[in-house]
């Protein structure tokens, strides 16, 4: 056998596994859509990156001299020509229809079941409200108005977010509500925000029994978990609950929030299975009364939440949120 025939043997075989990783890395990013992305099991984030890094070594000619160095040149290439496809094909679009950060006219829906703000808390304060035996909703103001986000590298630039920097990975929602088909994740890199030290009081475990025998169990995290929210105005998160301490912060535009407290669950109906049933099937703002009658008696909270705002929710707690303008919000559950 000559050495053309060793050749087209050994292309034809990385040919081959180059399909078959490429289908990996396929599969892999599935998986990663399949869920919330908080909720992405670690093993396929793992599976997504290990088999991109193996399609990449395919790609570069596997063995041989300076394959490493060809692996970073591939890497660098493959940014610039990624900037380069964003700026020409997204950017005309993405301030098309993100033009009214600044617009400061929406219109508002009355609040009647108004919560209470409190300004500025000691971390005291607010570690003795957190591990209470029944922590309730509040709204927390004058505490993140340091953030660069906020002041010197504000939010409500467009420009500024299509160049922003890159210190801090943060996964962003994309969409109307996650209910929908057309709902989307995406991550962004920023350093603009931080993470406020209410985030860092020593909090416990605890069970919060409900009247329907369920039971919503809360276990302090190893770290904070982040994420963030940009959309148009109408955009909407539909009425769920999640088992951690949450702060809410809204940098950019406002938003109204509805919240029932964990006692009201059986009068919001949520949907039967494990993967969606800490949400809602009620049409908060537009329910339907005959097929969820209970709904109606339903008590609650309410708040529209400015620039500037910080909302603590606490564990099993019920919340619905709707931009009343272009937003930017992100979270931080502790």
């Amino acid at each position: 056998m000559d050495t053309s025939e060793i050749s087209k043997i050994s292309q034809d075989k990385i040919s081959l596994i180059l399909v078959k990783v490429s289908s990996l890395v396929d599969y892999a990013g599935e998986k990663l859509h399949t869920f919330p992305y908080k909720n992405v099991p670690l093993s396929w984030l793992r599976l997504y990156t290990d088999s991109s890094l193996l399609k990449t070594l395919v790609m570069t000619g596997a063995p041989g001299n300076h394959r490493r160095d060809m692996i970073f040149q591939l890497i660098e290439e493959t940014k610039k020509i990624l900037k380069e496809f964003k700026e020409f094909n997204q950017i005309k679009c993405i301030k098309s229809n993100f033009n009214d950060l600044n617009d400061s006219n929406y219109d508002a829906p009355i609040i009647n079941h108004s919560l209470p703000k409190i300004s500025r808390p000691s971390l005291t304060t607010f570690a003795s409200h957190v591990t209470s035996s029944n922590p309730t909703p509040y709204i927390i103001t004058s505490s993140i108005d340091h953030w660069p986000a906020l002041s010197t590298r504000s939010w409500n630039n467009i420009d500024y977010l299509l160049n922003i920097g890159k210190e801090r990975l943060v996964p962003i929602e994309i969409g109307f509500k996650y209910t929908d088909e057309n709902w989307t994740q995406k991550i962004m890199e920023f350093d603009d925000i931080i993470i406020p030290d209410y985030c860092f009081v020593d909090t416990k475990p605890f069970i919060i029994k409900l009247n329907n025998n369920d039971i919503i169990k809360y276990n302090p995290l190893q770290d904070v978990i982040m994420n963030a929210w940009f959309g148009p105005k109408g955009t909407i998160s539909p009425m769920h609950t999640d088992p951690y301490h949450n702060l809410l912060a809204q940098v950019v535009g406002q938003k109204y929030v509805r919240l029932y407290s964990p006692i009201e669950t059986s009068k919001l109906y949520p949907f039967e299975g494990d993967f969606m049933s800490n949400t809602s099937q009620v049409e908060i703002e537009n329910p339907n009364l005959e097929k969820f009658p209970l709904f109606a008696t339903a008590q609650f909270k309410e708040c529209i939440l400015e620039s500037g705002d910080l909302l603590y929710i606490p564990p099993g707690w019920w919340h619905y949120v709707r931009s009343l303008s272009v937003s930017f919000s992100v979270s931080f559950w502790f």
